[in-house]
């Protein structure tokens, strides 16, 4: 019998990097985005004292002075610019959160997340990709609202601002979509067009962004009152009741109602068990939106757009738990 030959293990592909290393630099990345955040807030302050003298009440910095407080602090331009796109359209509600409350959000909300990004690349030239934007987002069943534009036109780097539908306390009348926009307190989304060049053709790859957290201050507050009164039995209880009466619901609504049953201190964890369902539900909505309109741009909408949610018709009521 002829000696066994023990497997060699095959070399690494030229310019692999090894696990251990690949790991380990991507906790060093995080550590070093952590201290350019801390050495921004030290330019910050530098800058200010510096200025402070010579800039009166009114004047304050210009874009340039802040994107080069950033760029020196290793962050890039382009998240000042979204900073500053969120503060022009959102105002107070662009507002940053108190210290505590971006603590307690992390902690009974379960998610360090203060902003959403959906991206999707669709197989059509910017002009019939605007098109389509223009025959699905206005329409049931997303409803939405253009309020602004920022930065010149969207086939030229421009930035569209959409106010997304509300869902009124108590009204039976609504879209998935819009329940879980509301449900999550997200306002608004900035929508970003930018070419994708193929070797053959182009394409187009559409942006959504929005900031969370005028949902992460309010859906705080809700919980902090639910904990005080309500166990994680009673929140599921209670959202139930207001999906029997109903209406739907929007966490910061249906938090003094689910505090009223007093079933302990476990409520905040239930709290953020529905938080967290609803931003999912509300992240799929995004995606099916950007799927609706890479179908509608292929087929020149020739098509009536589906439902948001897939199958679901207006108005029909989302569970409030996924079935198993």
């Amino acid at each position: 019998m002829s000696p066994s030959v023990p497997e060699r293990t095959p070399p690494p592909a030229p310019g692999a990097i090894p696990e251990e290393r690949a790991l380990a630099a991507l906790r060093r990345a995080a550590q070093l985005q952590a201290e350019a955040a801390e050495r921004m807030d030290g330019h910050s302050r530098a800058l200010a004292a510096h200025r402070g003298a010579e800039a009166d009440v009114e004047g304050g910095y210009q874009r340039a002075d802040i994107e080069a407080a950033a760029e020196e602090a290793g962050i890039s331009p382009e998240y000042v610019r979204r900073a500053l796109q969120e503060q022009d359209t959102l105002g107070e509600h662009a507002a940053a959160l108190a210290p505590w409350v971006d603590r307690a959000g992390t902690r009974m909300l379960r998610t360090r997340e203060r902003s959403v990004e959906v991206a999707r690349e669709v197989e059509a030239e910017p002009q019939a990709v605007l098109d389509a934007m223009q025959r699905v987002l206005p329409a049931a069943p997303y409803t939405m609202t253009l309020v602004d534009s920022l930065g010149g036109s969207p086939l030229e780097g421009g930035v569209l601002v959409f106010q997304l539908p509300r869902v009124a306390m108590g009204s039976t009348s609504h879209t998935p979509f819009a329940a879980a926009m509301t449900a999550i307190d997200l306002l608004q989304l900035h929508v970003t067009l930018h070419p994708a060049p193929r070797p053959d053709r182009t394409a187009t790859r559409v942006t959504l962004r929005g900031d969370l957290r005028t949902g992460i201050r309010r859906n705080v507050w809700a919980g902090l009152g639910v904990s005080g009164a309500a166990g994680a039995m009673g929140v599921l209880f209670g959202a139930v009741a207001v999906i029997a009466s109903g209406g739907v619901v929007p966490l910061v609504a249906a938090g003094a109602a689910l505090g009223a049953l007093g079933l302990g201190g476990a409520g905040a964890a239930g709290y953020g068990a529905v938080y967290r369902y609803y931003h999912g539900k509300g992240m799929r909505e995004l995606e099916m939106l950007l799927r609706v309109v890479d179908a509608n741009a292929r087929t020149g909408g020739a098509f009536r757009a589906p439902a948001s949610g897939g199958d679901r018709a207006a108005g029909a009521l989302p569970p409030l738990i996924s079935p198993p």
